[in-house]
């Protein structure tokens, strides 16, 4: 785990407990809409596609090199979000959330090649969806489940990989041209309201990407490409938000 998430999760527990010791119960009663503001902080991940896998495993095979690979993908990520409250059931939001890098390894006839995926911010607007508990049993007053849904959107450069078997080696072409995309952000999780102010959740978000890399093959000339897509990314984090 890393200082940065330690020292988050460390935050985050200190904050909790001074709220809980002042805060009461937090009841549908009492519940008033407004703006509120919220951070979370964990662990990301990439989901770099199949393609990736059959441009690489192609590599090895026409390069008679020993099949090595390395995947650097689980590191810090996190979120930075404002929303409106309309009612315990129902909120807007708009997000901003930081995904982690990942760095491939691949080893063909002793040199290595570094596939590299850039940390990616997203602005997410989305609907959330909210089950307070309480409608369940008065014992889990202050606890709900929630649900988010929207639009995700980035920019992307369009990066090749271009592998030759007469090379024996994988070639990287960069592109200055960008394109903007649209993927699909989701959210699960769980939280619990100290108060009508201030709460905290566990959750695990995606984004789940239609622009993947891409791989074809021109078996002719032994030439293989793969078009650096944008991938699909995942969080499990920690978080606490605070309503005005």
């Amino acid at each position: 785990m890393s200082l940065s998430l330690n020292k988050f999760l460390s935050g985050l527990f200190i904050l909790i407990c001074w709220q809980a010791a002042f805060a009461g119960k937090n009841t549908l009663a009492d519940y008033q809409p407004g703006f509120y503001v919220g951070a979370q902080g964990g662990l990301g991940w990439v989901h770099d596609g199949n393609d990736l896998v059959h441009f690489m495993d192609n590599a090895y095979s026409q390069s008679g090199g020993t099949k090595s690979r390395n995947s650097e993908k689980n590191k810090f990520g996190g979120e930075l979000l404002v929303g409106y409250s309309f009612s315990p059931y129902f909120s807007l939001e708009v997000a901003t959330i930081f995904y982690p890098g990942a760095k491939e390894e691949i080893v063909l006839k002793g040199i290595s090649q570094y596939i590299e995926y850039k940390n990616s911010a997203f602005i997410v607007l989305g609907g959330k969806a909210i089950l307070p508990l309480e409608r369940l049993s008065s014992s889990l007053t202050g606890w709900n489940v929630f649900g988010k849904l929207g639009p995700v959107f980035t920019l992307q450069n369009k990066d090749q990989l271009f592998f030759s078997k007469s090379l024996g080696n994988i070639i990287m072409l960069h592109s200055d041209k960008t394109e903007a995309k649209i993927g699909l952000s989701y959210t699960l999780g769980v939280g619990y309201n100290f108060t009508d102010h201030f709460g905290v959740n566990l959750s695990y978000s995606g984004v789940y990407s239609f622009n993947k890399s891409k791989y074809t093959s021109d078996e002719v000339n032994d030439r293989y490409y793969l078009e650096l897509g944008a991938p699909s990314r995942n969080l499990l984090t920690v978080g606490i938000a605070y309503k005005f």
